[in-house]
């Protein structure tokens, strides 16, 4: 991504020094081609989920392009993950998705669509951590235990399907 000179200044006042930390979203595709931003406006209200689970963190949104800038969260999707580790790393992913699932629930949020492409498996840290991205769908846990527990276990299936796919390999 190329910035204008606005932009640098407004990551400056975000404390946000590493450009290569970015990704630029226009809907529907994500790019890595070099953009021009003219504006950014940066996010002044707290994200419902700052960084829970590993969810990338909204910088701000520009207008030309119209566009998120978000944290990027290296890795692979579960998918991908599946088939290029070995079980032995698998387990490892396994152990690393039920962390970012417990720590987004301890947020207070629900995500109620995770699946093998919207969980990203960072294997470039030991141990290997988990971003939950796509959270369009989640909500905020109610407060009553019956109810939210059964939202928690929505999420907490995705685990059985990722542990039946690595006994699969």
């Amino acid at each position: 991504m190329v910035p204008s000179e606005n932009f640098t200044e407004k990551l400056d006042v975000l404390n946000i020094s590493e450009l290569s930390y970015f990704t630029v979203t226009l809907n529907p595709v994500t790019t890595t081609s070099p953009v021009t931003i003219t504006t950014l406006t940066p996010v002044t209200t707290t994200p419902r989920w700052p960084g829970a689970g590993g969810a990338p963190l909204l910088y701000g949104v520009t207008n030309k392009p119209s566009a998120l800038v978000k944290e990027f969260c290296p890795g692979l999707t579960i998918t991908k993950a599946v088939l290029e580790l070995d079980r032995e790393d698998l387990n490892h992913v396994h152990y690393a998705a039920f962390l970012a699932i417990q720590e987004f629930h301890a947020a207070g949020y629900c995500h109620r669509d995770l699946h093998s492409d919207n969980i990203l498996v960072d294997t470039t840290t030991l141990p290997f951590k988990c971003h939950i991205i796509d959270v369009a769908e989640a909500k905020k846990l109610t407060g009553d235990c019956v109810f939210d527990r059964i939202m928690q276990n929505q999420d907490f299936e995705f685990l059985e399907y990722l542990e039946q796919m690595i006994d699969q390999r």
